[in-house]
């Protein structure tokens, strides 16, 4: 809450994974894509309950992180994102 974050997302688009850390802890390493892509092109930030209904298309879940959210299926208040230092690199 009100809390600046540092956030990390490392790409693999050959192997078809991502590593997430956030504040310098590793949360997630080398996660499965849930679809075929050849390369990553948008940054994309929500909030609140996944927005799939039909899981049928990404097979098994078991890359997803786990909510360390009390009540995340509960509605909360609109969220507001300061969005600062944004930089990509493309690493050989």
């Amino acid at each position: 809450e009100n809390a600046w974050l540092d956030i990390s997302i490392a790409v693999n688009a050959a192997d078809k994974t991502y590593s997430l850390n956030i504040n310098g802890e590793e949360v997630l390493k080398e996660g499965s894509f849930l679809e075929e892509a050849e390369t990553v092109e948008r940054l994309e930030m929500r909030t609140g309950t996944y927005r799939m209904d039909d899981f049928t298309r990404v097979g098994t879940w078991k890359d997803y992180p786990p909510s360390t959210l009390e009540n995340p299926d509960m509605e909360k208040p609109n969220a507001v994102f300061d969005l600062d230092n944004v930089s990509i690199a493309k690493i050989k």
